[in-house]
């Protein structure tokens, strides 16, 4: 669920309101227990490094299905899935080092209609997100796999236009195959956050690969834990 922050254009933040009470229950744990745990750990909102190697490899053997693709790219990109979804071919840098963002996909009704937006979700929204050479070639798969009649990036012979859900649905399938939680591919968003953190990027270059006016909404909203308890211990002992 999602909720207006600001009047841009009367559009709707990246914002969700579960990720505003996750920040508030990390600010007061150990002051503050729930009678009933309703709220997610931290491991629980983002991808390990191993499940993402179980996830990129299961894509890759699939026979590199285009929605696939889109899927990996999610992990390469931070992207929202809505910005994925009405990716245009003229978006795609043609050295494939970069993807131009300016639009997304916006619901209509309660019933999953959804159309393009010729704008992002906020102002920062318009950005170049870079890619590394790995995601280079799989965006250039995504090119080759392509329906080079159409104007968007995803899409083929019967579909013009991949939406937002086909990637949800099919991720939900790829968790369930592989044994593992499902998430929704915001959690990929997290988890790309995250790791760009873990990697002490720079805060600057964070935001602007995430389309985030400053780097606090980063931090209260996207940046987890993604260590596991024992690797939590061995961190420990290199200290004490």
């Amino acid at each position: 669920m999602s909720f207006q922050l600001s009047s841009y254009n009367n559009e709707y933040t990246d914002i969700r309101i579960e990720d505003v009470v996750s920040a508030l229950q990390r600010k007061l744990r150990g002051n503050f227990r729930p009678l009933k745990k309703s709220l997610k750990e931290d491991f629980e909102l983002v991808f390990s490094d191993s499940e993402i190697k179980m996830i990129k490899d299961y894509c890759f053997k699939s026979g590199s299905k285009l929605v696939d693709l889109g899927i990996l790219l999610l992990f390469g990109t931070g992207m929202r899935v809505g910005e994925l979804s009405v990716l245009r071919n003229e978006d795609v840098d043609i050295a494939g080092s970069y993807i131009s963002v300016s639009k997304t996909e916006q619901d209509v009704s309660n019933h999953g209609d959804c159309i393009v937006s010729e704008k992002p979700k906020t102002i920062a929204g318009f950005r170049k997100v870079f890619i590394t050479r790995e995601y280079s070639k799989v965006l250039c798969e995504i090119l080759n796999k392509s329906n080079p009649n159409s104007e968007f990036l995803f899409s083929d012979a019967t579909i013009e236009r991949y939406n937002s859900k086909k990637f949800r649905d099919r991720l939900n399938r790829i968790c369930k195959a592989l044994d593992i939680p499902q998430r929704s591919p915001h959690a990929i968003r997290r988890t790309y956050a995250s790791k760009l953190r873990e990697m002490r990027f720079p805060d600057e270059l964070i935001i602007k690969q995430m389309g985030h006016v400053d780097i606090s909404t980063t931090e209260n909203y996207y940046i987890f834990n993604r260590k596991t308890d024992d690797e939590v211990i061995t961190e420990l002992e290199k200290v004490f």
